[in-house]
Order: structure tokens, then sequence, then C-alpha cells
């Protein structure tokens, strides 16, 4: 029974028994799906400290020109990474075609629409790049402005360190790094019962005929 420990596979019969339990108990299953949230939400709330401690402490270590090279690899990674999401994003998306089949046969609320933001330049998306509030930026999740100045914190702390040989800050910064991954694998631990609130939630809602169609919004969403 080796395999039962694998996080996976407690991911997945979670996923088939919260979808059983849905369609058992009915609009019932609203009452876990705090649970699943919570989930969530610690996942979100680990987010911005790791990416923080992580860059700031890679780029502190950093010695020469490392810390350039760093930055500029950073940032190719990140414009990289965001064009074979959007293309694998459109393949998966004609492949799966989410939302086909799904009918909403309610009332649409008028007070909900709004009209669609106007496209900005490429300058406003590079100043966006840059927080003028790096605490507002946190509590927002915004990762380009906190990617942003953790480079600059990083940088500012590695010439601290060079020129003064003192590594305490960078030294705290490497073991909050390790604490961070250590609170996320103590979330992780909870992920099965996460994923069983929420699926549970879903199908006592809708029924288990929109959750096929769901999970193919889901399996491109992720």
């Amino acid at each position: 029974m080796r395999y039962l420990k694998s996080m996976t596979v407690q991911i997945v019969v979670a996923s088939v028994a919260g979808i059983l339990f849905g369609l058992v108990v009915g609009d019932w299953a609203k009452n876990v799906k705090f649970i699943g949230d919570i989930f969530i939400q610690l996942i979100q709330m680990a987010m911005v400290p790791l990416v923080m401690t992580s860059v700031i402490a890679a780029t502190g270590a950093m010695s020469g020109k490392g810390a350039g090279k760093l930055a500029g690899r950073t940032f190719s990674w990140d414009l990289g990474l965001a064009i074979v999401a959007a293309i694998f994003g459109w393949f998966l998306a004609e492949l799966f075609r989410p939302g086909v089949g799904m009918v909403y046969h309610g009332t649409l609320d008028s007070s909900i629409k709004s009209p669609a933001a106007q496209a900005t330049g490429w300058q406003a998306t590079i100043l966006g790049f840059v927080s003028k509030n790096i605490v507002f930026s946190m509590s927002a999740g915004d990762m380009v402005p906190i990617i942003v100045f953790s480079l600059l914190f990083g940088l500012a702390l590695n010439g601290y360190v060079a020129k003064t040989g003192k590594r305490e800050v960078l030294t705290l910064f490497q073991q909050l790094q390790q604490v961070v991954l250590g609170l996320i694998r103590l979330v992780m631990y909870i992920a099965p019962i996460g994923v069983f609130a929420l699926l549970a939630d879903l199908t006592g809602e809708v029924g288990f005929g929109v959750v096929t169609t769901a999970l193919k919004y889901l399996v491109v969403r992720f």
C-alpha cells in the first residue's frame, strides 16, 4: 500500500471521493466548501513570500556579474514562459473546447455588466512592472512588480555584502526561504482534503453532468 503515500494518488482518490460525496448529499456539500477555500488561500498566502525570499536570496548571493545575469535570465524566462503558456493554452482550448455544452437558463444580472477596459500601450505595460507601493503589490499578488522589487533589493543586498562583508541579512533571507518552503510542505498535507471539499461542493451544486464539462475547463486552466 505504499502507493497510497503518493500525494498524486491521494489527490486523485480525493477527487473521485469528492464527486461521489457531492452526488450523494447534493446542496449540503456547500457546507464543506470553506475547507477547500482555506487550502487555496493558504497556497496563495505562501506564494508571495516564497518568490520574494527566493529571488532576494539568489540575487544577493551571486558574485561578480552573476546578479546581472540572474536578472536577465529571470526576465527572459518570465517572457518565454508567458509566450509558451499562451500558445499551450490556445492549443488546449482548441483541443478540449471548455465551456461547450454548458447552458445557463437563469436570468443574467445586468448590474454586473461593465464595459471592456481600453487596451493600454507598451509604455503602460512596462510602467506596470514597477510598483510605487510594494506592500500593495504583495497584497494584490502582482508577481511581476514583486519580482522586480526583489531583484533590485537582492542587487542592493549583493552590493552591501560585497562592500562590508557582512552576510547577516543575506543569511536571514536564505533561512526565511527554507522556512517558507517548509510552510508549503505543511500546506500540501491538506491538499487532498481541499480538493475533496471543492469538488464535493461543485458536484453538489451543479450535478455530475456539468462537472465533467467543468473538469475540461480545469484541465485547460491549470
